[in-house]
């Protein structure tokens, strides 16, 4: 009988995987033909620059270089492509979209890949049942679908961490082979090489490792300090550049701490720590208070059932919660990595809930009618759905935005034709980056919150373009940020607001974008 409930729910998770794929990659156009994304700059210009200087150095430690690394290979690929079938006679002929979209392809890839590797934890650990189930709710987090279609490192932090407790799974399951151990500590190092708070996945194997340890063997052996090297080697080698510009290295971890310790403007908990912050976004919009109940659960179940278990799967996610949770500075995507094992409890939630509604319908199981036989599996499928409704519909709205026109690049074509030629415009960012289109304009990229930092130079202006993505969270927050707020509303009143394009989330998304005629 297992076998056959195998053989379907393996079915099912192809089902699930291309649903899956399909929201996630619909994602991928978001801003066309602009890249519009904060972060994705970081790791797709370091990439491209590596491929056309030779410079492997990313001069850049915010993130590890794993993704980098990936990202340089993946358009080394596209420029032979490119370069065989078509006019491009070199890398710099490639439209610069083109990479971000196979970027964001690849994530979309690997983000799809996790949801796989959840149903194998939990197939492997609990049932096939509990890892359709858990496929399930990773497919349709909102957190995971919106962090899975761009350049960033938290999906693949995911990715690489679930692959990691995979093989510690495994060990923990009763095959304690040394080349689980090497790919635990292989993968969990690719983990850190993608985001540095990953180091906490190291937890699981050991933890797979000590609560199966036979005692005549003793607790340490030859197989868990291989794996546990194996971390700090698979890093070095895919962010050597952490030892061979060690300065640097540390300068920037230093800076990162730094940031998160003294605050992010519009990304700041109201007190020293952000432990509330993450919960509650978790509760309302990244998993879902209807998801988290069942994970409520399935991790009361596995207390009571197998204690062992609910540790090993609650070490790494809880340990993630509790480093990020530590610091003032907060972004969803730090937890993205805990998502799979939210979805494993939950669907271990609705694996136990189906086998209590099953033990309880009268009769031998062999003798009772279809419809007996089929009710738990029923109300399991019905309760994923009531569970994830709210999240699919919220995350296909959000894509759907998303994919809209945005206003940066409306607001790019208006100036481009109504500006008189050889003006001088500044920009701040989250802006239409105008140089990069056209050399009608003397167009200068000011970086972030230019009204508060570099009026000295936006003054060498004639005019200047602001995002609501920089003054909002200032404007719209006098009272945290009472000097800032004051700095944007001056320069506001004081220039002439020429023309505004605000999106209207049916024709038109992204930012509302400002042009200002500047006042001498």
């Amino acid at each position: 009988m297992i076998h056959r409930t195998e053989t379907i729910c393996r079915l099912l998770l192809v089902v699930v995987l291309a649903a899956a794929f399909a929201i996630r990659l619909r994602g991928i156009m978001f801003g066309y033909p602009l890249p519009v994304h904060p972060d994705e700059p970081r790791l797709v210009e370091t990439a491209l620059g590596m491929l056309k200087t030779g410079d492997l150095n990313p001069h850049f430690f915010n993130y590890p270089t794993l993704n980098i690394y990936l990202q340089a290979l993946l358009y080394r690929g596209i420029s032979v492509v490119s370069e065989s079938f078509t006019l491009a006679a070199s890398i710099n002929d490639v439209p610069i979209i083109t990479f971000y979209l196979w970027g964001r392809a690849l994530t979309v890839v690997l983000s799809t890949a996790t949801i796989a590797i959840t149903y194998a934890i939990g197939s492997r650990l609990i049932h096939p049942v509990a890892g359709l189930a858990s496929a399930c709710f990773v497919g349709a987090s909102y957190l995971h679908i919106t962090n899975s279609f761009t350049i960033t490192v938290d999906a693949p932090v995911a990715f690489w961490s679930a692959l990691s407790v995979l093989m510690a799974t495994l060990i923990y399951v009763g095959q304690p082979k040394l080349r689980y151990y090497l790919l635990a500590g292989l993968f969990a190092g690719l983990a850190i090489s993608s985001k540095y708070t990953a180091f906490l996945v190291a937890a699981p194997l050991i933890l797979a490792h000590l609560l199966q340890a036979r005692r005549s063997e003793g607790w340490i052996d030859h197989k868990i300090v291989i794996g546990l090297l194996i971390i700090p080697i698979a890093f070095v080698l895919t962010t050597p550049y952490a030892l061979l510009d060690q300065a640097a290295f540390m300068n920037a971890i230093r800076a990162e701490g730094q940031h998160y310790r003294e605050g992010h403007p519009g990304n700041e908990s109201l007190g020293a720590r952000s432990f509330g912050e993450y919960a509650s976004y978790l509760m309302v919009e990244g998993y879902g208070l209807p998801a988290l109940l069942p994970a409520a659960v399935g991790l009361l179940w596995l207390l009571i059932k197998d204690w062992k278990k609910a540790l090993f799967l609650l070490s790494f996610p809880l340990l993630l919660f509790l480093f990020v949770g530590q610091y003032k500075t907060w972004f969803s995507r730090n937890i993205v990595a805990t998502v799979p094992f939210l979805a494993l409890f939950s669907g271990i939630g609705v694996y136990f809930l189906s086998e209590w509604l099953r033990q309880r319908l009268p009769g031998e199981t062999g003798a009772r009618p279809r419809w007996a036989r089929a009710a738990p599996y029923i109300a399991a499928a019905a309760l994923i759905v009531a569970s994830v409704y709210g999240q699919v519909i919220r995350s296909a709205a959000d894509i759907r935005l998303l994919t809209l026109p945005d206003t940066r690049w409306v607001a790019l074509q208006w100036i481009e034709g109504n500006l008189p030629p050889g003006i001088r415009i500044g920009r701040e960012h989250y802006t239409p980056p105008i140089e990069e289109f056209t050399a009608r304009h003397r167009a200068t990229y000011l970086g972030y919150f230019a009204v508060l930092h570099k009026m000295r130079e936006i003054g060498l202006q004639d005019y200047m373009i602001v995002s609501s993505l920089d003054h909002e969270r200032y404007v719209d927050n006098p009272t945290d940020y009472p000097e800032e707020a004051r700095a944007y509303q001056t320069f506001f009143a004081a220039n002439e607001l020429v023309q505004e394009w605000v999106p209207d989330d049916k024709t038109l998304g992204g930012p509302t974008i400002r042009l200002y005629k500047l006042m001498r």
